[in-house]
């Protein structure tokens, strides 16, 4: 079995967790297309995000399948924000406290990719977009400090 084709059973699997607009979010970047273990990795950080909205409260429902557009509409900044700070804080019991920007980076992208999808480039049957407000953009990537390093000997130049 290929590699691609254990991340595409993977994704096939995880879509079976998830309600019908994360699967469309799901098709469409195939359609683009993305890599198959890029959209596995967008279906993890999807997993996670809906599993802490349904264990914080965010939404009325256990199971991650039944989390509504109207409760991912209705995140608020403090909710998303609550999110980030708790992936923060546990790459960082994990990764250390300097490593872990750029998988929190990761998360962030997938879920304003997520967001922006909805609010943008989606249809329903009288052709307006899932969702209006996008709580994602509120919040924004911090960028990984960058190290200048100058090549040898150019020092006092």
């Amino acid at each position: 079995m290929s590699e691609n084709h254990g991340y595409r059973y993977n994704v096939n699997k995880l879509m079976l967790e998830f309600p019908y607009y994360v699967n469309e979010f799901i098709q469409s970047k195939d359609t683009v297309p993305l890599s198959i273990a890029s959209i596995y990795s967008y279906c993890l950080e999807f997993r996670k995000y809906l599993k802490w909205m349904s264990e914080n409260n965010i939404t009325t429902h256990a199971n991650i399948k039944e989390i509504t557009l109207k409760e991912m509409e209705n995140v608020t900044k403090r909710e998303l924000e609550a999110f980030v700070l708790h992936e923060r804080l546990r790459l960082e019991s994990k990764c250390g406290s300097n490593t872990h920007t750029s998988a929190l980076n990761r998360t962030i992208a997938a879920i304003k990719s997520l967001y922006n999808y909805l609010c943008e480039q989606t249809e329903d049957s009288n052709g307006n977009t899932y969702m209006t407000r996008n709580v994602s953009r509120l919040i924004h990537i911090r960028k990984k400090k960058r190290n200048l390093t100058l090549p040898c000997g150019s020092i006092g130049r």
